[in-house]
């Protein structure tokens, strides 16, 4: 069995640490951290605080594995820039590390979890609460469905 890292990202990125292997899921950790930087912060400051904290995550957990929700629409301009450069550093890591990813589009992860690909955020974290989780916010909801998916793909 091995370590892998279920990803929502976004500047509150969703995590989920889980052992997996042939359809066996073990959650070890999940929660949600969040990237916001202070207006007067440099630019590349929230970057730069994901990539190292992915890079420990990795670490620490020996993650051989990194699965993320696939979105190809986003509300706004600043999301966008937030989950193309989350996106980028996760494919750069991933190399450094020699990890393979794997995205997962948004409807696959709702249909799988919920029973329907357009399910609401409040459908997502009922549905995992079900499976007993507990999560703090929609974006570790998230991440820990998409373990869920993950896990039988």
């Amino acid at each position: 069995m091995s370590n892998y890292i279920a990803l929502d990202l976004g500047t509150k990125t969703g995590f989920c640490i889980f052992l997996g292997e042939d359809g066996v899921t073990i959650p070890i950790a999940s929660g949600t951290r969040n990237f916001n930087q202070p207006k007067n912060a440099h630019i590349g400051r929230r970057f730069v605080c994901f990539r190292d904290w992915l890079i420990s995550v990795i670490r620490k957990y020996e993650i051989k594995g990194v699965y993320y929700e696939q979105v190809y629409a986003h509300s706004g301009i600043q999301p966008a820039h937030v989950y193309g450069g989350f996106l980028y550093h996760i494919a750069a890591i991933c190399d450094d590390f020699n990890i393979p990813m794997r995205g997962i589009n948004v409807s696959t992860i709702k249909k799988h979890v919920t029973g329907h690909g357009q399910a609401s955020k409040l459908d997502v974290i009922e549905t995992v609460t079900k499976y007993n989780f507990h999560p703090i916010d929609d974006n570790e909801a998230d991440a820990i469905a998409i373990m869920l998916t993950a896990s039988e793909l």
